[in-house]
């Protein structure tokens, strides 16, 4: 039993949010085009060169998704957040999710930073990182933060909800 299961033993978890956000990706934008249209305020230096580099993935063909928010009542890790997804039938968002979620939900993040625990990419450093939506009060913002890192818990976590047929 690992630390976190210990600790929060009988306590409730996970609470998710109610609302649910629709975005479409795959639209044929390039992921510089679409970093323009979202028209953040601050864009990290590493954030930026992630977007604009070899590893950041589009989706190939136009499909609509469903994004859910999902909220923990306490600091949490990465691996946490990725089980507890896998218990609800969630699936990990991608790297453009990020962007078309920005782009379509421009207000949603002055409520609260919003991380999408897509594929980490590897900064010069040699840390993994993700994409996050934020608001500094004065400034949208897209930066990044480490995935190997503890999570506050006011953050949100972006999932892929499987859309009913």
């Amino acid at each position: 039993q690992n630390a976190i299961e210990g600790k929060f033993k009988g306590v409730a978890l996970v609470q998710a949010v109610a609302a649910v956000f629709t975005i479409v990706v795959g639209n044929g934008c390039s992921a510089k085009e679409l970093l323009a249209v979202g028209a953040y305020d601050w864009v990290s230096d590493y954030a930026r060169q992630f977007v604009e580099g070899k590893k950041f993935r589009l989706a190939k063909k136009a499909a609509e998704v469903d994004l859910v928010l999902v909220e923990f009542q306490h600091e949490t890790t990465s691996e946490e957040i990725l089980a507890e997804f896998a218990r609800q039938g969630l699936e990990r968002p991608t790297e453009e999710d990020t962007l078309r979620f920005g782009e379509r939900y421009p207000d949603e993040q002055k409520k609260y930073p919003i991380v999408f625990l897509h594929e980490p990419w590897q900064d010069p450093g040699g840390d993994r990182n993700v994409l996050v939506l934020h608001w500094n009060g004065r400034k949208r913002e897209l930066r990044y933060d480490g995935f190997d890192s503890w999570w506050n818990r006011h953050c949100r976590f972006a999932a892929r909800r499987r859309r009913k047929s």
